[in-house]
């Protein structure tokens, strides 16, 4: 059993707004994750390899309640208000190009990038 993550990954230019927007939460003392910038689309927990349905999916399309999301920083619920002042300076939240898809076991090793065109 194993736990697989299915990331998209944005275009350089949104990369480096959002590595800069990272780094202000790292210098503000706030929990950066090691993942590369990405927008969550599926994570599977405790699952074979190849098996995508029933017991075991967690945010995914298949779950009742998927949570697709991009997780920049971890912040407490009390520092939200000065957390937010950071990404609205930021200005880095707009359009973005997604160039590829990435396959992933949890904890973070990659399994297969796809280009997208």
């Amino acid at each position: 059993m194993s736990n697989y993550v299915v990331i998209a990954r944005f275009n350089s230019a949104t990369d480096k707004k959002l590595n800069k927007l990272r780094k202000s939460f790292t210098d503000a003392g706030y929990s950066v994750p090691e993942w590369h910038v990405h927008i969550t689309m599926a994570a599977y927990e405790n699952i074979d390899e190849k098996y995508c349905t029933g017991i075991g999916r967690y945010n995914s399309i298949k779950d009742d309640s998927p949570s697709i999301h991009c997780t920049i920083a971890e912040i407490a619920t009390d520092n939200l208000q000065s957390a937010m002042k950071l990404v609205f300076n930021s200005n880095c939240f707009r359009k973005a190009k997604i160039t590829a898809l990435e396959n992933y076991t949890y904890p973070m090793r990659l399994i297969k990038r796809f280009e997208l065109k």
